[in-house]
């Protein structure tokens, strides 16, 4: 036992505080489906480079470890989302939307989503296809992308296409403002998010 706790404790730093991303050994266990005794040999067979311990520890339980190394060590690197997959902050940054806007275009099936298992993180997690996502595209596009690809304000936006009488979808108010994509983009226009000829179009 001695041969042990000579083996773990060697290894360990003293830190006044447990860094962001640790958790002690029993709480990473549970968080990561790990048993205690495996995470206890990977620190033996020197598989985690860090181990940290707070001043005064004694207990093997409470020294802490990094979970992102524990679940790459477990489960190998991090290969999420899944390929053809985005997550749905890779959505709402390419749509040019804010969180709320992307929740309620998912609970109502404007942009559908899929559950999928995370082996990492140990719990399920909507995911959008990348085939969904360009059909949104194909059909809507959002203030901020127009803005962003105008490269103008998107109050300047919204009133020029408002002076031609082009108006955002009767979506709730406190959503960011969506339009269909035909009443914006010239017919022939080739390109996904927008557009040199709408700028001159609007």
């Amino acid at each position: 036992m001695d041969n042990l706790r000579n083996a773990v404790f060697g290894q360990a730093t003293v830190l006044g505080e447990r860094l962001y991303g640790c958790s002690w050994i029993a709480a990473a266990s549970g968080a990561v489906s790990v048993p205690a005794e495996k995470i206890i040999a990977l620190i033996v067979a020197r598989k985690l480079r860090f181990l940290g311990q707070e001043p005064g520890n004694q207990r093997m339980c409470d020294l802490f470890i990094n979970r992102d190394e524990l679940r790459d060590c477990v489960y190998g690197p991090e290969a999420w989302p899944p390929k053809g997959w985005l997550t749905i902050d890779e959505a709402r940054s390419a749509l040019h939307l804010n969180n709320g806007t992307v929740a309620w275009l998912v609970r109502k099936g404007i942009l559908p989503t899929t559950r999928h298992w995370h082996q990492r993180r140990r719990r399920h997690s909507r995911l959008i296809t990348k085939a969904d996502l360009e059909a949104f595209t194909d059909r809507y596009v959002s203030l901020g992308a127009l803005a962003t690809e105008a490269r103008i304000q998107a109050n300047h936006v919204a009133r020029r296409l408002e002076r031609k009488g082009i108006m955002p979808l009767a979506f709730p108010t406190h959503l960011n403002k969506i339009y269909l994509r035909a009443a914006v983009q010239p017919p022939g226009h080739v390109g996904r998010l927008i557009l040199k000829s709408v700028h001159a179009q609007i």
